[in-house]
């Protein structure tokens, strides 16, 4: 290149960087410095974990579920889910809604999470099962979890 790059310009190769550490290149400029630069080494490079909320919902709840909050685990009505803070916060993520206040005086709000979390909870039948009328929620025991 002729000129120094622009902020912008250098920006952009540092995220082409961090996205695909395993690619090398150089790049000079004419009236850059003198002194040569080497890229860092790709083990240098911090890449950032992106966990899906989905994902992390239904483990939230299936950690609940084994935590037994109610004496029996692997069993929890529905509404009991909603007082885990971890499972409120994803909650609050996976739904446009997430937990709007309930009560007398907010009308047919009532328990519309806790039927957005049953539905969401029962497209996942492999994961888990609503039980007794839609009142709780019941974990799905796969076959390598079973104890013998």
């Amino acid at each position: 290149a002729e000129k120094t790059p622009s902020i912008s310009c250098l920006g952009v190769l540092l995220q082409l960087r961090q996205q695909f550490p395993e690619v090398s290149w150089s790049v000079s400029f004419e009236q850059g410095p003198l002194e040569v630069w080497q890229p860092a080494a790709p083990a240098n490079v911090v890449q950032e974990t992106v966990v899906n909320p989905v994902e992390a919902l239904e483990d939230a709840v299936r950690r609940f579920l084994q935590s037994g909050p109610t004496g029996q685990a692997g069993t929890a009505p529905v509404a009991l889910l909603g007082t885990d803070p971890r499972v409120r916060e994803l909650w609050k993520q996976v739904c446009g809604t997430g937990v709007r206040p309930s009560g007398k005086n907010v009308a047919g709000k009532k328990r519309e999470w806790q039927d957005k979390l049953k539905y969401f909870l029962g497209h996942r039948p492999g994961a888990f099962e609503i039980c007794e009328a839609g009142a709780s929620v019941k974990l799905v025991e796969k076959p390598s979890q079973r104890i013998a």
